[in-house]
C-alpha cells in the first residue's frame, strides 16, 4: 500500500464488433501507474482464452503492421466473463507500468487464437474519454490474428 488512491476509467462494454485484436491510444494527463486492464470477450465462465498485450510508447498509428515497433507486456490465458461483461485480466499478470504525465502509451489487446474480442464499432458519438488523469482515445485499429 503506497497510499495512491485507485481509479479507473472506462467506456462501454456494450458491443456491436469483433476482431482478434485492438489498438488503442491514452494520454496521461499527470503521471498514472497502469495496474489493471479489463477486457470484453465472448469466451464465458467455462473457456479459456489467451491474452497478450503489447505496448509501445508514442500512437499506434503508422505501427499497426510493425511488431517491432512494441514491447509484449502480458501473455496469459484468463477465463471470460462473456460477452459484454467486463472480464478482468487477473492482479499481478503483468508488472504496473508508469506512464508519465503527457506521454502517450499505444497498447495492443490481442487474442492470437482467434477474433475473441469485442468492441463498439458505432460509439457513442463521444471522441474521447476523459477524467483528471487520463484520456483514452476513441479511435482505433481493429486487427486480425497478429500484425
Amino acid at each position: 500500500a503506497d497510499g495512491t488512491a485507485l481509479k479507473q476509467i472506462a467506456t462501454s462494454f456494450e458491443s456491436d464488433g469483433s476482431s482478434a485484436g485492438a489498438m488503442f491510444d491514452v494520454k496521461a494527463k499527470r503521471s498514472i501507474v497502469v495496474r489493471g486492464v479489463d477486457i470484453n470477450t465472448v469466451k464465458t465462465r467455462n473457456e479459456t482464452v489467451r491474452v497478450e498485450i503489447w505496448i509501445k510508447n508514442g500512437s499506434f498509428l503508422g505501427y499497426e503492421e510493425s511488431w517491432e515497433a512494441w514491447t509484449l507486456w502480458m501473455n496469459k490465458t484468463i477465463v471470460g466473463e462473456g460477452l459484454d461483461a467486463p472480464t478482468q485480466i487477473p492482479p499481478g499478470a503483468f508488472a504496473p507500468m508508469t506512464v508519465p504525465a503527457e506521454d502517450r502509451r499505444a497498447f495492443y489487446i490481442a487474442f492470437p487464437d482467434g477474433p475473441f474480442l469485442r468492441y463498439s464499432v458505432s460509439g457513442d458519438g463521444q471522441l474521447n474519454v476523459v477524467n483528471k488523469d487520463l484520456i483514452l482515445y476513441r479511435y482505433g485499429a481493429a486487427k486480425g490474428v497478429g500484425f
